[in-house]
């Protein structure tokens, strides 16, 4: 009989072990997170939003200024504008948005040496044409860089005529403060076709 009871006596210990165990455990689970639940309700209330106002608030890196936009769009016009009677490149409009840029990344701009070519173009020359701009902000562009989507109309120079080419641009910028100017830090475009 006594080797009945210890048996009993050492299961009951083993399942009063495992309680204590299974409450332990569930007490640091619980607190955890009730630490974690407080921590999340103690947030500054200018921070939250109402189902009205469902927009997070965006950090400084993913906002672009109006600034920033507006020098993005009178660049993307000034690199978009040629005059191939006498712009030799296509080059030679983004030298002449120059002055919008820093002036690390206005040295790094040189014209090739070998003369822009394509139908579009020699037309334009033979013409006296000019191309005409149309730029305009594309929505919903990478953080931190403002994207400017430029098409263009070729108008003769005696106003008569006019073509649209069959490609358009889109223009990436960054942009940095140099001198207390707000400045273009770097770009990059792609040729999209119709």
């Amino acid at each position: 009989m006594m080797t009945t009871n210890r048996k009993s006596y050492f299961i009951w210990l083993i399942v009063l072990a495992g309680v204590v165990v299974m409450g332990l455990l569930g007490g640091v689970v619980w607190a955890i997170t009730a630490a974690n639940s407080s921590e999340e309700s103690q947030t500054p209330t200018d921070n939250s939003t109402s189902a009205i106002d469902a927009t997070p608030p965006q950090s400084r890196s993913n906002v672009t200024t109006q600034d920033e936009e507006s020098l993005a769009l009178e660049a993307t016009e000034i690199m978009t504008t040629w005059r191939p009677s006498e712009d030799r490149t296509q080059t030679a409009a983004e030298l002449r948005a120059s002055h919008l840029m820093t002036d690390e990344l206005a040295n790094r701009l040189q014209e090739p040496q070998r003369a822009t070519g394509g139908d579009d173009w020699r037309q334009a020359q033979d013409t006296n044409a000019t191309s005409q701009p149309t730029v305009e902000i594309t929505e919903g562009t990478e953080a931190g860089m403002v994207t400017v989507s430029a098409r263009w109309q070729w108008v003769e120079g005696n106003g008569s005529n006019s073509w649209w080419p069959d490609e358009r641009r889109a223009y990436h910028f960054t942009f940095t403060q140099e001198n207390g100017e707000l400045r273009i830090h770097d770009y990059t475009y792609e040729t999209l076709r119709r």
